[in-house]
């Protein structure tokens, strides 16, 4: 037995993903058509609405939207160089 085929295993037939359901390819299709990656920003992008999300390869995350609200169990913790209240 070669190496590599000792590092491939075979799936049990329990552990085999069963076709997606057509609620579950609607629901793919709407999150395809609000989410991309944009290259020219460098960003993951969900832009719906006036909502809009990116997620920047530098680390920036950036969430703008016709109002922002945070809900937390715990204490909020903003750890910056600089922190800019309007």
């Amino acid at each position: 037995m070669s190496r590599l085929e000792r590092e491939v295993t075979t799936e049990r037939a329990e552990e085999v993903v069963p076709p997606l359901s057509a609620e579950e390819i609607r629901q793919l299709r709407r999150l395809m058509s609000v989410a991309r990656y944009d290259p020219r920003e460098g960003a993951f992008v969900i832009d719906t609405g006036r909502a809009r999300v990116a997620v920047r390869d530098d680390g920036t995350i950036r969430a703008q939207g016709a109002g922002v609200t945070v809900l937390a169990d715990g204490p909020i913790v903003m750890d910056a160089a600089t922190i800019e209240l309007n």
